[in-house]
């Protein structure tokens, strides 16, 4: 491909290729970052920013209070080591973070702690304001409000504010955006069944069940412990009209591209 060919690219990113851009793994930084670089328009999704809210910006705020508590390094880190195992993503992000900020700041163990609190505080509200600003067009197709509430600071407790979406109180416009996007939803429920089974992961096959219901009475996804299973959907289907979108998660979007008729770029998980 020449330099005026991948010059227009307009590319859009889901929610890990946004992790990766904040990536202590220096491979998968620069391979997002040389990327975009070939864009000539950038996207992503208000649902992407919730699922990034939701993760890396809620772990930072995780460390943030485990150092506040523990006033103490090696506490936090024992701490840490004894996270379940489905917490394992936590973990990671928690050690990272630690480490993004610990190796950088001199002095001796409370003077440190007091640093990296500051830091933390300072680097979750600017990746914050970073989200919307780090790409060309941010889709809105839910009208998702949860991923509007930004995060504050009160008496030195940080938050990253989440608020529960019911069907009785429904705040968003994700029932009205499945109705509308309908065909694409049956698109991929038939991209599943034409797999093998041993390809059908479990989150396609919670898709696939959540369609089904969706498609008798859309409201259901009105609930935020509905919506976030099918994130995935609803971020491939704010990326229609972009060519190509950029993810890790191939096994799923490779699926959903398919159905909304983009091609998938696949990077390497952060």
């Amino acid at each position: 491909m020449s330099n005026s060919e991948s010059s227009e690219r307009d590319l859009f990113l889901d929610t890990t290729a946004q992790f990766n851009r904040h990536s202590l793994n220096e491979l998968a930084k620069q391979e997002i970052e040389e990327l975009l670089s070939s864009a000539r328009i950038t996207g992503s999704s208000t649902y992407a920013r919730l699922e990034f809210k939701m993760s890396f910006l809620q772990d930072l705020a995780y460390l943030h209070g485990k150092l506040r508590k523990f006033q103490s390094i090696p506490a936090v880190y024992v701490h840490l080591a004894r996270l379940l195992p489905f917490q394992s993503r936590k973990l990671k992000r928690a050690l990272e973070h630690l480490a993004r900020f610990w190796q950088d700041i001199p002095g001796d163990d409370r003077d440190r702690i007091d640093a990296v609190l500051l830091c933390i505080e300072q680097e979750i509200f600017s990746i914050w304001r970073w989200f919307n600003k780090s790409v060309d067009f941010l889709a809105d197709g839910t009208g998702c409000v949860r991923s509007t509430e930004p995060p504050s600071l009160k008496r030195g407790h940080l938050e990253v504010t989440l608020q529960n979406c019911r069907r009785d109180r429904i705040r968003c416009r994700i029932h009205k955006f499945f109705e509308e996007n309908r065909s694409l939803f049956q698109a991929m429920i038939g991209e599943i069944q034409s797999l093998e089974e041993k390809d059908r992961s479990k989150e396609l096959r919670t898709l696939e069940q959540i369609t089904a219901s969706a498609s008798a009475d859309s409201k259901v996804l009105c609930d935020d412990r509905v919506c976030r299973k099918v994130g995935d959907a609803l971020i491939g289907i704010d990326s229609k009209g972009f060519p190509e979108l950029i993810s890790s998660n191939s096994k799923e979007f490779r699926v959903i591209c398919n159905a909304v008729g983009n091609a998938l770029v696949t990077i390497r998980p952060s």
